[in-house]
Formats: C-alpha cells, sequence, structure tokens
C-alpha cells in the first residue's frame, strides 16, 4: 500500500530524479520508490554480507543492467521492478523483526 509523506530533497536530488524518471517513463514518485529500495538492499548487503536476502549485490546489478538499456520494454522493469521492491520490503520486514 502506499502512504503519502512528505520528503525535503536538494535541489540536485530532484533534478537527477526528474531526470531519471523522465528517461525512463517512470513517476517521480516511482523513481523514489525505485531508488529508495535499491538503498535499502545496498545497506543490507553491507551490513549483512553472509545473510541471504531474496538476491544479492551481483543479482541487483544485472536487473539495474536490464532497466537501464533502452531497448528492455516497459513490461520487462515493471517485472524487475516489483521483485526489487518484494526483495526490499522481505529483507526490511526481517530486520525490524530481529531488531539486529
Amino acid at each position: 500500500m502506499l502512504k503519502r509523506v512528505q520528503v525535503l530533497l536538494e535541489d540536485w536530488q530532484v533534478d537527477f530524479i526528474r531526470n531519471s524518471a523522465k528517461k525512463f517513463d517512470f513517476s517521480f514518485s516511482e523513481t523514489v520508490r525505485v531508488l529508495v529500495s535499491e538503498a535499502i538492499l545496498s545497506i543490507l548487503f553491507s551490513l549483512e554480507p553472509k545473510k541471504k536476502i531474496g538476491i544479492d549485490a551481483n543479482d541487483l546489478l544485472k536487473m539495474k543492467k536490464i532497466i537501464l538499456n533502452p531497448d528492455t520494454t516497459m513490461k520487462k522493469r515493471h517485472e524487475i521492478l516489483s521483485k526489487i521492491y518484494f526483495e526490499a520490503r522481505k529483507a526490511t520486514e526481517h530486520k525490524i523483526e530481529h531488531k539486529s
């Protein structure tokens, strides 16, 4: 479920997100969700490198390359984003449950 929140960003962050959203035909909000999910996974990879999440850093890199490929269809991009969201949510929920 999506929730509306207010977040203050620096001008350069807004510029980057807007440019990325335009380039990949995503909304501003979706682009923020992608970046936050990627950041969550990256942080958890760093904090717990031996812990098995559903994907690893190499998998995430491969997914990003597919998304960034201009020949990738929107359908494929959204499939990959769904997996990234799912894995980030699953890892986050596990981390919160175990508070470690």
